[in-house]
């Protein structure tokens, strides 16, 4: 207990400024080692423009394997990919214990809300009763699908969250993995010309 002492005593001569710098790292350190403070960093960051850009960066087919991939919603309907030939479709493979996929779920749920004729798919390699359970308790209302089978080989991602911009024709013309702003004008733009 004495270099508590000691270390209270040299801690009361400090400056101010040299308290408030221990303060905030101090509140910055709590911030990172919990998940709802790595959450609320990460959207911060995704709000001052990091991670955004959404230009054409592939230029993929979609291979039967993908295009007959069993995608199960939350009231227990399957559906493929081939099903929505003809549309576009924004295909984000995301989880509940994710916390990238935490902080990108706002930003496209927004999106969502400025795009039409656009499928939204939110895909998690999980149990319909867990994702289902979250997404109640973050009083989210997406298009959620889960997955039993590993989506084919044009669709594999190594990281979540991962999103796939796939064309009307089955193309894929986005891939991204790890978090990103998509409520942007850059996106709508880009979901927009697909949808002609």
């Amino acid at each position: 207990m004495k270099w508590l002492t000691e270390w209270w005593e040299k801690y009361k001569t400090k400056s101010v400024w040299s308290k408030l710098t221990d303060a905030f790292y101090l509140v910055f350190f709590i911030m990172v080692i919990t998940p709802s403070g790595r959450t609320w960093l990460q959207r911060g960051l995704l709000q001052v423009g990091l991670f955004s850009s959404t230009e054409i960066n592939e230029d993929t087919m979609l291979s039967d394997a993908s295009l007959q991939w069993p995608l199960t919603d939350l009231e227990g309907n399957t559906t493929t990919l081939s099903e929505l030939e003809g549309k576009v479709v924004f295909l984000n493979f995301w989880s509940t214990w994710c916390g990238p996929c935490t902080a990108e779920m706002p930003n496209i749920i927004a999106l969502m809300q400025r795009v039409d004729d656009v499928v939204f798919i939110f895909a998690a390699h999980e149990p319909r009763e867990t994702v289902q359970n979250y997404m109640t308790k973050k009083d989210w209302k997406i298009p959620a699908y889960t997955y039993r089978s590993a989506p084919g080989p044009d669709l594999h991602h190594g990281s979540l969250p991962t999103t796939f911009i796939i064309d009307a024709n089955g193309r894929i013309v986005h891939r991204s993995s790890g978090m990103k702003k998509w409520n942007t004008q850059e996106t709508v733009d880009l979901l927009n010309s697909l949808t002609k």
